[in-house]
């Protein structure tokens, strides 16, 4: 069985890269609200079509969930009493925000890309792992998640979009963190290697969501890769 301490270290991977795309998010929030027109209706923001009152709400929940992420990485990290609990709610916020977000994605944005979208299915991800028993494997089968590791960091580059800004701070982060640990997995890191089959299938999620909304071919190679990916590293017992 996966041990508890295996999956709350490779959390402390996890929560760190999300939260890191938590900064950015909150960041373009906050400057795209700072050069607002007064009499703006409605605000273009992260692949999103929002009324402009929405956002005097959602700056202030990414104010909290971003340091919460990192703190529930501190929490995973130290095996903290109260992480558990924080779990269940941390889960659901994240998902009332994502499924927010996404209700007003814009017409080129099938899927919205933030923290909190990253952060529950990450979580529910953990508990299913945890719950079938299901374990990584580390060294050289930890190199079949390099190709993720090129896809995201190319993903916000290669779009010509309003999007590019932000999409390829995303990418980069999360690219250069998968990098970082198919180091430590092939030396033999099990926290890593655990926290990249965690990402994997996360990114199974994110890739079979826009290939349904979109039918783009590229999407379904990425979600076939990242599943694939994932079951490579994966140890059943």
């Amino acid at each position: 069985m996966a041990e508890e301490e295996t999956v709350y270290n490779s959390l402390f991977y996890v929560y760190i890269t999300y939260g890191l795309v938590g900064v950015l998010s909150t960041y373009v929030y906050i400057s795209t609200w700072l050069t607002l027109p007064p009499d703006a209706e409605t605000i273009n923001v992260l692949g999103m079509i929002l009324p402009a009152n929405l956002v005097f709400v959602l700056i202030p929940c990414h104010l909290i969930l971003t340091p919460w992420t990192f703190m529930q990485a501190y929490g995973a990290k130290t095996d903290a009493e109260w992480f558990e609990v924080n779990e269940i709610w941390f889960t659901l916020i994240a998902f009332g925000m994502s499924l927010v977000e996404n209700t007003y994605r814009g017409p080129y944005t099938p899927i919205v890309l933030c923290i909190c979208l990253f952060d529950w299915v990450v979580d529910v991800m953990a508990g299913l792992t945890y719950k079938m028993n299901i374990e990584a494997k580390s060294g050289i089968y930890v190199l079949a998640n390099a190709p993720n590791a090129i896809i995201w960091t190319l993903y916000g580059l290669a779009r010509p979009c309003p999007l590019d800004p932000f999409l390829a701070g995303t990418s980069i982060i999360i690219g250069s963190s998968n990098a970082f640990l198919i180091y430590k997995g092939v030396e033999g890191d099990e926290n890593a290697s655990y926290a990249l089959m965690l990402m994997r299938l996360v990114d199974s999620v994110i890739f079979l969501w826009m290939y349904m909304v979109t039918k783009d071919i590229q999407s379904l190679v990425n979600f076939l890769l990242s599943i694939g990916a994932a079951l490579v590293t994966t140890k059943f017992e």
